[in-house]
């Protein structure tokens, strides 16, 4: 089994979390064990917010059906003679051509949201004029979680069925939904509480990213060590947990193609990564914070990303840290070769871009271009967001399981059962 996890990942060979736990020395190995167990409290807080996050969209749901009916009576021209506004309608008016309820609705709702948009063919308008509603419906059961998608449609000469549906399923939570049709003026108090809540979250991880940062960092000593560590004050004893959020970044496939090996090196100084939310404009920050290294002089390098909206984050901008690099270090760029002036020793150093992990905080565009150039930004800069969404996501709550390939197992799988081929992970 473990080979063909191996070969899965390719490269980088998989080792198994007892594999990882068996080649540290005893001290590290048990101050992973404290991290773990850290972890494990962090998950419990995680599973417990979004249970709470589950019962606020249940009751937001709530609220929302009633407009979402009285939505369907008008853009259809159906409402019941119990909700009836009164209506008087001109003989002359009866006369004209005078379109009921609201003609193509949703198909207009739908082709002014650009990746719908994308989707929508011309030969598809045909058949989505005759679409009367839409419907979500939570799926929330031991077995399954996710949501179905119901589209209804009028009777029309494209095909039989009334009603289409479209369901997801999700493996291990729903983090990220796909669509969302809110009411706009339910939605501002529904992301407004769950923001609240988010927040409220966030402060109960603190404490266990300050203890997870004093073990890694070696502030404080685990039981059980640090009897071990004073009599062996002469020899030369490991403290912390060396390389930690490199490692964790390493098993991670989606950093890991973006870490060279002269990367390497100024990681190994990584002391802590945290995020935090940002309002004005909205988005977020990473903050990788470093100890003094030969590489560079910065001691926090940071990423800010700005969304235009946070339910479907479209990137507005991008700000990386400027790296004060030290003579001769600089990873991102090499010299290959001068351009002198005549009759002087003076010139022009032309230098090369090297790949490196450290040009995720290069990543400044130029926004002004044409429109080709600026589909080709638009693919930099969903990538750049990829990268810094995973750290953000996965690697900061999920470190040390990340550091131990426990992660890396589970994404795996997960990949399996997603094309198939769940027989493989049993057998």
């Amino acid at each position: 089994m473990e080979d063909f996890l191996s070969l899965l990942l390719g490269r980088h060979a998989y080792a198994s979390p007892t594999d990882v736990l068996e080649r540290l020395a005893p001290d590290i190995r048990k101050r992973v064990d404290v991290l773990r167990d850290i972890q494990t409290k962090h998950n419990d807080i995680k599973a417990e917010y979004f249970e709470k996050r589950a019962e606020l969209e249940a009751e937001y749901q709530k609220l929302y059906q009633p407009l979402y009916k009285l939505r369907y009576y008008i853009v259809n021209d159906d409402v019941p003679e119990v909700d009836r506004v009164t209506k008087e309608v001109e003989e002359s008016d009866k006369q004209a051509d005078v379109a009921e309820g609201v003609p193509n609705f949703w198909l207009n709702a739908l082709k002014t949201n650009k990746p719908l948009a994308a989707k929508i063919g011309d030969w598809d308008e045909g058949s989505l004029k005759y679409l009367t509603d839409i419907k979500c419906c939570r799926i929330d059961t031991p077995k399954a979680k996710g949501f179905n998608l119901d589209f209804y449609f009028h009777p029309n000469p494209y095909f039989k069925n009334a009603v289409l549906t479209k369901t997801y399923h999700y493996l291990i939570d729903d983090d990220e939904p796909i669509f969302k049709l809110h009411i706009i003026t339910l939605n501002l108090f529904f992301f407004k509480k769950r923001a609240e809540l988010e927040a409220e979250y966030q402060k109960m991880y603190e404490p266990l990213y300050k203890l997870r940062y004093d073990v890694v960092n070696a502030v404080s000593e685990v039981d059980g060590v640090t009897k071990q560590v004073e009599a062996a004050k002469e020899a030369e004893v490991e403290k912390g947990v060396p390389d930690f959020w490199l490692n964790a970044m390493k098993t991670n496939e989606v950093l890991t193609r973006e870490i060279t090996e002269k990367d390497e090196g100024p990681l190994k100084y990584l002391k802590d990564i945290k995020w935090c939310k940002i309002e004005e404009p909205k988005g977020f920050k990473l903050h990788f914070s470093f100890d003094t290294n030969p590489y560079f002089s910065n001691a926090v390098l940071t990423k800010t990303y700005h969304v235009i909206d946070d339910e479907e984050p479209i990137l507005e901008k991008v700000i990386g840290t400027a790296i004060e690099w030290n003579c001769g270090k600089n990873l991102t760029e090499k010299p290959v070769g001068m351009k002198r002036k005549r009759g002087s020793n003076e010139g022009t150093i032309h230098v090369q871009y090297c790949k490196s992990f450290f040009n995720f905080f290069n990543s400044e565009y130029d926004y002004e271009v044409d429109e080709e150039a600026a589909k080709e930004i638009q693919e930099k800069m969903a990538q750049d967001y990829d990268i810094g969404s995973t750290i953000r996501d996965k690697i900061i709550p999920n470190a040390v399981s990340w550091f131990t390939g426990e992660a890396t197992r589970l994404n795996i799988m997960n990949t399996m059962i997603t094309n198939g081929d769940e027989t493989s992970i049993k057998s």
